[in-house]
């Protein structure tokens, strides 16, 4: 995705949790993205190695289609007795037995052809998916509206996570302003040090310095010990 890290999948109800409470450490905005829940279904043979067999003997098979058999010249007899021998391999060879496969994934709500979307484990998606709000349109069941992945968190039985959320946030808005504080910090500090030399470099050079007070050393000097860091933010 972006700078956020980019989302592995999800395999049960921690992970959206974790996911949530990442996105709260780093104060991202998507720990209030709405997502819609999409499946894709797939066909499965029962028997992988049959199933493998069955592909390699069949595009076999077609390779001994006639030329030009798409072709509007093609003779039509031809096309007859090919057409008649894919019938009786097709009856010699059928096709081995699938299953239904559903995967699940979630899709950024909100942004047109640029949405991201996060792989969920195919036990996590069928849980959402039996949770999720739906409604009946055109003979057709559609799932309505977009979760946050804390609001699906919540469906699936764990607790309310705002609250987390808005702490985790908290702490992550004071840690970035203790950094930018701290590098503050030591950016006086070290101007101040260099100030400091030119002030010795300049005394020695025998430039006059009468008009710099003893107080005014104290200031410098005391810029020069400024600590490194804040105590640590909790």
């Amino acid at each position: 995705m972006n700078a956020e890290r980019k989302e592995s999948k999800l395999e049960n109800v921690q992970d959206l949790v974790d996911m949530v409470m990442h996105w709260a450490s780093i104060q991202s905005s998507r720990t209030s993205t709405r997502w819609s829940l999409e499946d894709n279904t797939t066909w499965v043979f029962d028997d992988e190695f049959a199933g493998k067999q069955w592909e390699h003997d069949e595009e076999v098979f077609q390779s001994s289609r006639p030329e030009k058999y798409w072709s509007s010249g093609m003779d039509s007899n031809v096309r007859k007795e090919w057409q008649a021998k894919v019938r009786a391999w097709e009856l010699a060879n059928p096709t081995p037995p699938k299953h239904r496969v559903v995967h699940y994934s979630l899709r950024e709500q909100g942004q047109g052809y640029h949405s991201d979307y996060i792989q969920l484990g195919d036990e996590l998606g069928q849980m959402l998916d039996s949770v999720w709000n739906k409604e009946k349109k055109y003979g057709s069941v559609y799932r309505r509206g977009g979760l946050t992945l804390g609001g699906m968190a919540k469906r699936l039985g764990n607790k309310d996570l705002s609250g987390d959320v808005k702490k985790a946030m908290d702490l992550a808005k004071r840690k970035d302003e203790a950094t930018h504080r701290n590098y503050q910090r030591r950016q006086v500090r070290e101007q101040a040090q260099k100030l400091w030399d030119a002030f010795k470099h300049a005394g020695e050079q025998g430039v006059d310095l009468k008009q710099f007070t003893a107080g005014d050393l104290v200031i410098l000097n005391k810029f020069m010990l400024l600590a490194d860091e804040d105590l640590p933010v909790e």
